[in-house]
């Protein structure tokens, strides 16, 4: 009696190695029931042969023979003891089953016990994903990147172990013996495996719980991965527990790497009309694997599109819009006029929070043209004397225009020279610039009707040449004498004369020509004279 038990705490051992999955979009395929919140009873003729739906362990195993009526057991039941922040109300519980001065390890699998065998080395004894009954296989895709659950366990021998493992194998009867060797090692695609320490002492109400993640890992040499089987138990060592620890287990989830890509932009030339502020833009991307992790409590994911400088340099993107997403998808994303200049570089890509990627941008240019408005600038001409000529072209003009200034002079007058701010911009009556910024032009012309009055015998102007004083007498009453440059710069200005006879101090003028008006109320009289 005392071998079969052995054998049988043996076997119990390598039942623990088996996954299920379901499929979800965001997280590829996955463990059905993997927070173990649903449960059933595989047979209807036991009340008490509850287990986890598609989770399973002694009760719904199938076989013969001593092994099989030994172990027939209820060692699996539900708890309401969750991990932190779940969002669940429950968990699975295995144990183990004291027999004699044995303890049968407490067992879980997604797979089917099959117990058909006389001895240990049976070929006949196995755990295998049942192809038959969809609730005791774990359909996938792809091989997982690594297996992460929540576990609790309660023991007062500190040195004993629990462990978990999963075979990832390919279509056909995969079947696993006692000892963890495969009979068809041909469907081996990926193994992981884990001894699990105690988490607190037997019986304790704080249960410690612990996230595990274990990595998958390739080892063949099969490459086309159909299912996945995962076990439990709560003993590595046969037969030698004490019976009263307990193992808890929530939240089980397959991780397959995320890789993030920047979709195709049907829009790459974007124009800005000037009374345009922003240009929506479709911005596809592809983003496969597991985020946000519903098992480490990890906030939702965002993927953001940024948009590069003109040059295609991201090293200070400009955030144009954002999408709360696990899978792939498209950003309606903004772009405002003032975070662009015209340019032919730019460059968009997509970046994720939960599980950060930097997805490169998809090695298409966009250009953007921004239509702007020219300047304007008002052209000013002043006309010196008053009433000497007119001028054409003067006005409002867009900046970069070409402007053409032509000076007339009225009867009696005659053009000097055009001037700015004292300074000689041309003698010609025609004066073209292209404008850049506002400007005030002074058009200056000569009275020749006032030099020929000069001779007259009622108004004199002398010595001319003048040195230090100039005398003016006049048979009217001269009110303003004012002397000017011949750039048409006023450089004298005396008020309130109000005689016919006058002096002017023209000490500080430099030696050159000038040109003297005495204004009165009724009459101006204008010549020229020089200093030496």
């Amino acid at each position: 009696m005392s071998s079969v038990i052995q054998k049988i705490f043996f076997l119990s051992i390598f039942i623990l190695v088996c996954v299920q999955s379901f499929s979800q979009a965001n997280y590829g395929s996955q463990y059905d029931n993997r927070g173990f919140e649903e449960w059933a009873n595989y047979t209807p003729s036991n009340s008490n042969s509850y287990e986890p739906l598609d989770w399973h362990a002694f009760m719904s195993m199938s076989g013969s023979g001593l092994f099989y009526i030994i172990l027939q057991n209820k060692q699996i039941d539900e708890s309401t003891a969750v991990r932190p922040e779940s969002s669940g109300s429950k968990s699975v519980r295995i144990f183990p089953l004291p027999i004699m001065s044995y303890s049968v390890n407490g067992l879980m699998t997604n797979g089917r016990l099959c117990l058909y065998g006389t001895s240990l080395d049976s070929p006949d004894n196995y755990i295998t994903s049942d192809l038959t009954d969809e609730h005791f296989n774990t359909p996938i895709e792809e091989s997982p990147d690594s297996l992460t659950i929540w576990y609790s366990f309660r023991c007062d021998d500190e040195t004993q172990q629990g462990a978990i493992g999963a075979f990832v194998h390919g279509e056909g009867d995969f079947r696993v013996k006692a000892d963890m060797t495969v009979n068809t090692p041909e469907l081996v695609v990926a193994t992981t495996a884990i001894n699990l320490s105690r988490t607190t002492t037997a019986n304790s109400t704080d249960y410690n719980w612990q996230l595990i993640s274990i990595p998958i890992v390739f080892t063949g040499p099969c490459t086309e991965p159909a299912y996945i089987l995962f076990m439990a138990t709560t003993n590595m060592s046969v037969g030698t527990g004490s019976g009263t620890e307990d193992m808890f287990f929530d939240d089980v989830l397959l991780i397959y790497n995320p890789s993030l890509e920047t979709g195709e932009i049907a829009e790459t030339y974007l124009f800005f009309p000037v009374d345009e502020q922003s240009i929506e833009i479709d911005i596809p991307f592809t983003l496969i694997g597991t985020m946000s992790p519903e098992n480490l409590n990890a906030p939702a994911n965002v993927v953001t599109a940024q948009l590069s400088d003109a040059d295609g340099n991201f090293d200070n993107p400009i955030e144009i819009g954002s999408l709360q997403t696990d899978e792939s998808g498209t950003i309606n994303a903004l772009i405002n006029v003032a975070d662009v200049v015209s340019g032919e570089g730019y460059r968009i890509r997509v970046v994720s929070s939960n599980y950060p990627m930097v997805a490169e941008d998809n090695g298409v240019d966009i250009t953007i043209e921004i239509e702007t408005i020219p300047a304007t600038y008002i052209v000013i001409v002043e006309v010196f004397p008053e009433n000497a000529g007119t001028v054409t072209g003067i006005g409002e003009y867009e900046e970069g225009t070409e402007v053409v200034l032509e000076a007339v002079a009225n009867d009696g007058f005659s053009f000097v020279n055009w001037t700015e701010d004292g300074v000689e911009l041309s003698i010609e009556p025609l004066l073209s610039f292209i404008v850049t910024e506002n400007r005030t032009i002074t058009a200056n012309f000569h009275d020749d009707v006032g030099i020929n009055k000069i001779a007259e015998p009622s108004v004199k102007v002398f010595p001319n040449p003048a040195s230090g004083v100039l005398f003016i007498t006049s048979d009217f009453m001269v009110e303003k004498v004012s002397v000017f440059s011949l750039t048409g710069e006023m450089v004298l200005n005396i008020d309130n004369v109000n005689s016919d006879e006058c002096e002017i101090d023209v000490s500080s003028l430099k030696s050159g020509c000038y040109i003297i008006v005495a204004k009165g109320c009724d009459a101006n009289y204008t010549c020229r004279f020089l200093i030496n």
